[in-house]
Order: C-alpha cells, then structure tokens, then sequence
C-alpha cells in the first residue's frame, strides 16, 4: 500500500510540475523574429564556425538582429547573398568568392629528409616539438591538420604536402586557421592563380641547400612584372604576389626558370608556355648570330673573297 501511495505521490508531483512548466512557457514566451529561421534556411548549413559564431542558425540570428559591417558567411554564393537581401528586404554587397592556395612546393621528392618523425601524426603537435622531417623549417609540414577540418573535402595529402581542389573549396579559411606553419592563405578565385609556392625566410644559398624549387629572392620576377604585383620585402628574402595587382601575364611564373617557385594553373598556363617558347627561339637565334659571328672573325680570307666578289 505504501509503495502504491508513493508512486502515486510521485505522479501528482511530476504533473503538477509538467503544468506548470506549460503554463511559464506560454506566458514567458519570446516570440522569435521569423526572419531568423528564413536566412537560416538559405544557408549551406555547413556549420563550420568560419564566420565566427557557433554554426550558421548563430549566424543568422546575429545577422538578422545585430549586422555587422563585414559579417559574412564565407561558404555562402552570391545567389544565396541575393536571396538573403531579398528575405530581409536590402541590398548585401556581393562577396568575392576566395579559395585556400598552398605556399610551399615542398614535397619529399623537392626538400632534403633530415630526420624522421614518430609520434602523433599532426602538423600542430609536431610543429611544437621540432621542425619537422624536412630540411627546411618553413615547409608544409604534411601531416594533414588542414585536410582534417575541411568540411568540404577539398584537401588531400600528396607526397608530404597538401593539395587543393580549386573547385571544391569554398574559401571558408578553416585550413588557413589550423596551419601552425602559416604557408595556407586565401586569394581571389578566379579562372587562373599565380602564386609564390614557397615561404622560406632563408638566404638564397640555404634555400638552395634546402630545396630544389625554393624562392632565392633572386628580384628576377620582380623586374618582369608589369604592374609591379611582385614584391621582396627588406629583410623577408621572399618574393610575394599583390593577388588585386596581378594581371595573370605568365611573365613571372617564364622568368623563374631555375627554382621554378612561382606556380599558376588555368588560362595562365598557356601564356607561360607561350612566353618560355618565344624565350627559347630568341636565345637560339643570338646563339646562331653569335656563331656566325665567330665564325667569320676566325675566317676573315673567306670575309674578304666576299668582299672582292661583291
């Protein structure tokens, strides 16, 4: 009989508290701006953080109640821009897409191996103990901390350094954010990139040493753009592209014929082609008029039977 009462006890208590619970919530609801749930729904719903708040529901609620001058999703296109203003009756300015570019070429086939690495394989627990297998302490470290947030995959790991999918990324900036090196930024996506694949501060000899394809800060590229997009920081020994200056000329990417340490992809390819074989047939004609030319100053009696023939 006790038990009986007791369980009894216990059911009125847990329905008077269920009424009363009913009863706080419809009295001290706060209705929720319907704005909010609209640009939630227009979102990729990639919840990566990349915009700052925790997922994109804390996106859109800040946005809709509180905008920021700035505040964007990164992840999101230009159509979901569009139909954002439209839900909240604005005009956003629409955002450039941007994509993750790598700044080191050093791969195990490029760099010099100094030591070998056992414990956890992550770039940020590493980077912390030492600088890595490879020769060069600026290097991409490969153990793919960048590969491992990208929600998106658009990274991989291929012989000790990663690779972009230009198509896949959506320039979120989560990969730039785990790089405990700093060789991941994000540029403009555009149908071609040119880009420094090296971050090396090291003077051109250990460079060399280093690396077979390293930025010896050598001013070659520097004097062949036409828009001065190029620079060689005092002191930085690294040549660094102006994304907003470069012109995608090729130019750069010809004259760096010996480290090859300025890489691009798209439209730009066929330029440099295009600009390398011109190089070639030039140099092959002032080699053919420096033979000649030798060639008759070792013979001048056939220089002067010309002569007297004409």
């Amino acid at each position: 009989m006790e038990i009986i009462m007791s369980v009894l006890v216990m059911g009125l208590i847990a329905i008077v508290l269920a009424v009363a619970l009913i009863i706080s919530s419809k009295k001290f609801h706060v209705p929720e701006n319907p704005l909010i749930e609209k640009v939630a729904s227009l979102l990729p719903q990639a919840n990566c953080g990349a915009c700052g708040f925790p997922g994109c529901a804390g996106f859109a609620k800040a946005f809709v109640e509180d905008p920021v001058p700035g505040m964007r999703c990164p992840v999101a296109s230009a159509e979901v821009l569009k139909a954002i203003g439209e839900v909240l009756g604005t005009s956003i300015g629409e955002s450039k897409p941007m994509r993750a570019v790598l700044h080191c070429n050093g791969k195990h086939s490029n760099v010099q191996t100094v030591s070998e690495y056992i414990g956890v394989r992550s770039c940020a627990a590493a980077n912390m103990l030492y600088t890595g297998d490879k020769a060069c302490m600026y290097s991409c470290i490969g153990y793919g901390d960048c590969a491992k947030v990208c929600l998106f995959g658009a990274i991989t790991m291929e012989d000790g350094i990663a690779v972009f999918d230009a198509e896949k990324c959506t320039g979120c900036g989560l990969c730039v954010k785990e790089c405990p090196r700093k060789v991941i930024s994000l540029v403009q996506k555009r149908i071609s990139n040119v880009r420094v694949t090296c971050s090396s501060h090291d003077k051109g000899p250990v460079v060399r040493k280093n690396c077979k394809v390293g930025c010896i800060a050598c001013g070659k590229c520097v004097k062949v753009c036409p828009k001065e997009a190029i620079t060689v920081a005092p002191g930085s020994n690294l040549a660094r592209i102006d994304d907003a200056k470069c012109i995608l000329c090729g130019k750069c990417v010809a004259e760096c014929d010996v480290m090859h340490a300025i890489a691009a992809d798209g439209r730009v390819v066929k330029a440099v082609e295009i600009i390398i074989k011109k190089k070639q047939q030039e140099k092959e004609e002032k080699q053919k008029a420096a033979a000649m030319a030798a060639g008759a100053a070792n013979n001048p009696a056939a220089s002067d039977t010309k002569e007297v023939k004409s």
